[in-house]
């Protein structure tokens, strides 16, 4: 994907969402939590195209695999669905 940054402090945000996402996802966390650690941080929530790619990229199948696991497994926890999966899925994974 390219991107056209408005500015250098977007650029550094979308890196800390980023790493948000990815501590979500090392914690077990639903991806919503990073988005309100960064909404506590900046006073908006990020732009729902910088989810794309935001864990997954360059992932392998196995690892996509666990990806598609841990979604699983947030949405059971939090009685959300396969419909809610898919969508975090499409959000990852640009569908």
């Amino acid at each position: 994907m390219i991107r056209y940054w408005v500015s250098n402090e977007e650029k550094v945000q979308y890196a800390i969402y980023q790493r948000l996402l990815k501590t979500a996802y090392q914690k077990e966390q639903p991806p919503e939590w990073a988005g309100k650690k960064f909404l506590e941080k900046f006073n908006y929530l990020p732009p729902l195209d910088w989810r794309r790619n935001s864990v997954l990229i360059g992932a392998t199948a196995e690892q996509q695999k666990k990806y598609k696991n841990y979604l699983q497994k947030v949405a059971k926890l939090g009685n959300l669905g396969q419909e809610w999966v898919w969508e975090q899925l499409c959000l990852e994974l640009g569908g």
